[in-house]
């Protein structure tokens, strides 16, 4: 599991997290996973970044803020895993003001197609801010055939090392 996070982590560069993390609105950058080179980037509102052709940016790893308007440290919305599978991302890094969250699917592998039906991305929409927790992304990334980590955003910022949290039975929450 930690291998898979670790390699998305390598590649996050310190600069663009401090830069995004107090943002008020969404900033994206796609980083190619084997360079580490940034191949678009772009800016949003306090909800979204709209992004270009999802051929050029499959099998790169998405870097974006959550504004932390609301006081949260959010993970990721419907439409961050709806992306994540329509651009055949390699990861998701979703960054907030005192976390780093990663979704990353294993090197050479792909997203479950039956991992996340469309009435649980519509439905985590609708809750928006308040789901899912830290344990409901780790059971949603097994379903996608992936990997989840939460990170002190600190911790990389400062360079300590990442202690990959423990595994265990999760099960998803938020749509009792």
């Amino acid at each position: 599991m930690a291998g898979d996070v670790e390699a998305v982590l390598g590649l996050l560069d310190t600069d663009i997290l401090q830069g995004i993390r107090k943002l008020k609105y969404e900033r994206a950058f796609f980083v190619d996973p084997v360079y580490g080179e940034v191949i678009w980037q772009g800016l949003g509102t306090e909800q979204a970044v709209g992004v270009p052709d999802a051929e050029r940016l499959a099998n790169t790893v998405m870097i974006h803020n959550h504004p932390n308007s609301d006081g949260l440290d959010n993970s990721f919305s419907g439409a961050d895993l709806g992306t994540t599978y329509d651009l055949k991302l390699r990861a998701i890094v979703a960054v907030t003001l005192n976390w780093v969250h990663v979704l990353a699917r294993p090197a050479g592998g792909s997203w479950s197609v039956l991992g996340i039906p469309k009435k649980l991305i519509t439905e985590m929409d609708k809750r928006a801010r308040s789901c899912p927790t830290e344990k409901e992304m780790a059971a949603l990334a097994e379903l996608m055939g992936g990997t989840y980590a939460k990170v002190p955003l600190d911790a990389l910022l400062g360079g300590a090392n990442f202690v990959a949290p423990s595994e265990g039975p999760a099960r998803i929450v938020c749509l009792n």
